[in-house]
């Protein structure tokens, strides 16, 4: 029995997209302008970043090649039988062709099928390895390669109204990873564990944000003490420990849009008295940008503005106050702020003081 080299697998119906009809027409159609100035008649991506941008399709290769065709009247995307009929579901193409496994070689005869062996083709040289690029000259050796990576880096790189949107959404979920994270750091909490109360919250909320969203590639990076040395270094289950300096970054992924939050914080002891300054702690429960010295109170200072809350007036004398604090230095206006960790209210005889952040 002879199996087939490409079917196509139209399996269910079409999913709503990342963003509206009219924005994947205004990215194909730029697209292709670049092509006719360039005398390109056709383009093959082969990057996860360009088959994502032009067709929501976000593949996972497993050793498997991928390619999104465009020419001046089709787009085609090229994806393994492995991903079934998500390719044609997902993708915003006018099909989706797929290879099987079934004999080496079917990606390229795929290629063959949907690129003529003629005229210029457009490739990201900075996405191929020798070997593919070796093989795709060989199975198209009429054709003219050109390198079009930095031109389309460059389309990227202008952001329309509607990523601006997708963009900032993802920078709201980052805060509400970071705030998940601060609420679980205390003494003798693993990396690990700290880690997985960011990701959660974070997915949670793409989830509520974008119910129709594909959930992947969301997670978060958490380091302490000896660990935050290298900024890649990964999570492990050392336990947090006071004093320690930590590393906070939490990035959400959203159809594969990349947002990150990334802070420096202090695990330590801290005692606040009431006249620190002179003042009275009444002038703390004030915004942070009013403050007129970093070191009188704490401040969590995530994305947006922060308010106080006292649960009674109080003078400007009376017992100190102790607790856990997490910091963060940041500049503001030349300003320094500290980032306290609100994971608890701390309190003072009648005196409840907490913070948290204002959505």
């Amino acid at each position: 029995m002879t199996m087939p080299d490409l079917i196509y697998i139209d399996n269910g119906e079409r999913v709503r997209h990342s963003f509206t009809d009219a924005e994947y027409a205004n990215r194909i159609g730029k697209l292709r302008a670049m092509m006719a100035r360039k005398g390109v008649d056709t383009t093959l991506f082969t990057s996860y970043h360009n088959i994502n941008y032009y067709s929501d399709f976000l593949f996972c290769s497993f050793g498997r090649f991928y390619g999104l065709v465009v020419t001046q009247d089709k787009v085609v995307l090229i994806a393994a039988n492995i991903d079934g009929g998500q390719p044609w579901r997902k993708g915003v193409c006018d099909r989706a062709l797929i290879y099987t496994d079934w004999q080496q070689g079917n990606y390229f005869r795929a290629l063959a099928q949907e690129i003529p062996n003629k005229g210029r083709v457009g490739l990201e040289f900075d996405h191929l390895p020798v070997e593919r690029m070796d093989k795709i000259k060989a199975t198209l050796p009429g054709v003219e390669f050109v390198n079009i990576a930095a031109d389309c880096m460059r389309m990227r790189m202008v952001k329309s109204a509607e990523e601006i949107t997708f963009i900032t959404n993802g920078a709201q979920v980052c805060d509400v990873g970071g705030a998940a994270l601060v609420a679980a750091v205390h003494a003798g909490v693993p990396e690990h564990e700290v880690a997985l109360a960011s990701t959660q919250a974070m997915v949670r909320e793409i989830a509520k944000r974008y119910p129709h969203t594909e959930l992947m590639d969301t997670w978060t990076w958490f380091q302490s003490g000896i660990n935050t040395d290298g900024a890649h270094n990964p999570v492990t289950t050392r336990k947090v420990q006071h004093g320690d300096i930590l590393s906070l970054n939490c990035f959400s992924m959203i159809s594969g849009y990349y947002t990150a939050l990334e802070r420096t914080l202090f695990l330590a002891m801290w005692m606040l008295r009431p006249c620190v300054c002179g003042k009275s702690m009444c002038a703390y429960t004030k915004r942070a940008k009013s403050w007129s010295s970093p070191a009188c109170a704490a401040a969590m200072w995530p994305m947006r503005s922060t308010k106080f809350m006292k649960s009674t007036a109080c003078s400007s004398t009376g017992p100190s106050v102790t607790g856990t604090l997490l910091v963060c230095s940041r500049t503001i206006t030349g300003a320094k702020r500290v980032w306290n960790s609100a994971k608890t209210s701390t309190r003072c005889s009648n005196r409840a003081w907490w913070c948290r952040s204002s959505r």
